[in-house]
Formats: C-alpha cells, sequence, structure tokens
C-alpha cells in the first residue's frame, strides 16, 4: 500500500449532486467509468444510490460487474460497444448496452437468443464528434430492426454525445435534428413505452435541455463551479541539508543554487503523479507552498524547503483543497485533469471522509 492517500469528501459529493440535479431539472445517470475517474467506483455508487441517481454509466463488463457485485441494483449503461465475449453476462445482468451499429444489434442478439433473456438497448446516433453512433440511416434501420424482434431485444432509449462545451464544433442545428427525429419515433408510441433521449455530458450541461435525463462524470467530482472531492496528499519522510552547487534526483536536472533543506515526500509516479511535470510543481505544506524539485521518481519525488524543517511525516498536499491546483498539475504535463484522476493507481489508500 502507497503512503500516498486521498481523502474523498462525502459532503461535497452530496453538494454537487444536488446542485447539478437543482440547475438541471433532470434524473442524473452517473457517470463512474475509470474507477470514478479514479474516486473508487464502489463507495461512490453507493452514496450516489441512496441520494437517488437515476441510473449509472461504465466503460467495460469489468467495471459493470463490480457495481453489481457491489450490491448497486439500479440500472447501469454500458456506454462503449460490447465485446461478444461478455454479451451473454452483459444480458443475464440486466445491463443495457449502447449500440452504434447493425452488426452489433445483431450480434446482441444473437447472445439474447442463446440465453433466452431479452436484451436492453440504447441506439446511438453519430453526432460531430464521429466516434461512436451510427450515421441517421444505419441508425433508424436500426431502430427498425430492434422493433422487429422485440422477442429478444428491447429498446430503451435514443442516445448522442455532446463533443463539449456549447460553442465547440456543435451547433443548435445538429441537436434540432435529434430532437425532430427522436419526437417523430416517440410519437408513434403510447405514453409508457416512450424512448428516453441523452446527449449531455457534463462538458454540455450548459447546452440545450431537453433530454429526459442528464449523463454526469466529472462534474459529480470535480467542477469549477462545483466542490472538489478528492484531496491527495503525502507524509514528508525525510529531510537533508545540501550545499550550493550540488544536484538533486536522477540525472540531475535540478542543481541547488544555495544550501537548502530537500524534502523528500512518498508519492511519485507510481501513484498517478506524471513525471513530465517534473519541476513545474508547487506543493503545500499547511498554507506555504514549495516547489518540486529534480525529477519525479516512481515512489517519491523532492521539494525545495529552503531553510525551513518539519516533523517526519508531516502532511504535503499534492491537490485537492485550493483553486485549480489540479489544473496546474495537469497543464504542467500537457494533459488534463481527467487523464491525472484516472491515472491514479489502485495502491493509493482512498479513505471517504464526512464533513
Amino acid at each position: 500500500m502507497s503512503l500516498c492517500t486521498t481523502y474523498l469528501s462525502i459532503e461535497a459529493l452530496h453538494h454537487n449532486f444536488h446542485a447539478i440535479e437543482t440547475f438541471t431539472q433532470k434524473p442524473i445517470c452517473a457517470v463512474i467509468k475509470a474507477n470514478a475517474y479514479g474516486h473508487g467506483d464502489i463507495w461512490v455508487a453507493k452514496e450516489l444510490e441512496a441520494l437517488g441517481a437515476y441510473k449509472f454509466a461504465v466503460s467495460s463488463w469489468y467495471e459493470a460487474r463490480r457495481l453489481r457485485e457491489g450490491g448497486i441494483t439500479r440500472p447501469i449503461i454500458l456506454l462503449v460497444p460490447a465485446s461478444t465475449r461478455y454479451m451473454e453476462e452483459l444480458i443475464s445482468n440486466e445491463i443495457e448496452m449502447n449500440c452504434s451499429s447493425i452488426e452489433e444489434i445483431e450480434l446482441i442478439m444473437q447472445a439474447a437468443r442463446r440465453i433466452g433473456k431479452k436484451a436492453r438497448v440504447h441506439a446511438k446516433l453519430n453526432s460531430t464528434m464521429h466516434r461512436l453512433g451510427a450515421y441517421k440511416e444505419e441508425w433508424l434501420e436500426m431502430i427498425a430492426r430492434i422493433e422487429a424482434n422485440n422477442d429478444y431485444i428491447e429498446l430503451v432509449g435514443l442516445a448522442s454525445h455532446s463533443p463539449g462545451a456549447p460553442g465547440e464544433r456543435e451547433t443548435d442545428e445538429t441537436w434540432s435534428e435529434f430532437l425532430a427525429e427522436t419526437e417523430a419515433i416517440n410519437a408513434k408510441r403510447s405514453e409508457g413505452q416512450k424512448l428516453e433521449r441523452h446527449w449531455q455530458n457534463s462538458a454540455g450541461l450548459m447546452g440545450m435541455s431537453d433530454a429526459d435525463f442528464v449523463r454526469v462524470g466529472l462534474a459529480l467530482l470535480l467542477q469549477a463551479e462545483l466542490l472538489p472531492v478528492l484531496t491527495c496528499t503525502a507524509p514528508l519522510m525525510l529531510q537533508k541539508r545540501i550545499k550550493k552547487g550540488e544536484a538533486v534526483g536522477y540525472g540531475s536536472t535540478w542543481v541547488a543554487e544555495e544550501d537548502c533543506t530537500i524534502g523528500v515526500v512518498a508519492a511519485g509516479y507510481a501513484d498517478g503523479i506524471p513525471r513530465q511535470a517534473s519541476g513545474k510543481l508547487k506543493l503545500w505544506i499547511g498554507d506555504k507552498p514549495y516547489p518540486q524539485v529534480g525529477s519525479i521518481c516512481m515512489d517519491m519525488m523532492m521539494i525545495n524547503l529552503g531553510d525551513d524543517s518539519y516533523e517526519r511525516e508531516t502532511e504535503v498536499l499534492i491537490f485537492g483543497d485550493r483553486p485549480h491546483q489540479l489544473k496546474d498539475i495537469a497543464d504542467a504535463a500537457s494533459t488534463i485533469p481527467y487523464e491525472l484522476l484516472c491515472a491514479m493507481s489502485r495502491r493509493v489508500q482512498r479513505v471517504p471522509q464526512e464533513a
């Protein structure tokens, strides 16, 4: 077990859920793929299920199985194309599948016939992302085939995906067409058989609001206008004086300009701290920032304490409760906060905390 620890604020998670629910006035599908963006999938899912999360969304059968084995009973959507190896397990465990092609629909129906249980699917329409989703003609054919074979497959939703915040290569016309098509499909259905429409992600929450539920991941856990759920710390394990002109770390990439104290912090790239950010970070002890110096190592990194000294195992804040600190680390590593959170390894201790 690593000495690097993340403290997870239950209060912040609750606050963010209720804030998004109030703002959108829509049911929330909580996206907790990639171990809930590094926060810990089971505890996050249990908290959100208790708060009234409408559905959950994941990106693999492994993630879906963990939730079911962890006691989660709400509907779960697999956001990515299902592997044929796991289709039977997905159907047996009532995992809804987001489908992007006729081929996928046919494979799912074959799996459903083999086990004698109906599959539940969402038909996904391509957006300007050009990633998943079928083009309009194939999408309409997918819907027709599902409805013609409803002994083995049930259409429960119509989906697409916003590529980002409003204005990012997206137009109102794109969603107007999606809405028009889905309204036409639902117009042929009785009130209790209407299909749910969903496309809004965290970045698209400020966009059009005609979705029947919103898919929210990072906004629940880390959004500028909301509260960060996760705080990452590590202990200061060793301090040593070095002289002007002496180097620190692999490759001697940092040389002291004056006599100073070097502190060794027990967190490194094996914990998810990006090596690319070496020499560009500031870590905090109390209210005081200290520059990280030298190359970030696998299990530790060094900070320049100047002439300060602390007790052994004093807590060092890597990121969390200071504005934009995680983004600063991401910028230093030429990446995004999503990647940093997902990169936190399983060996990092995750400790949920009440207020």
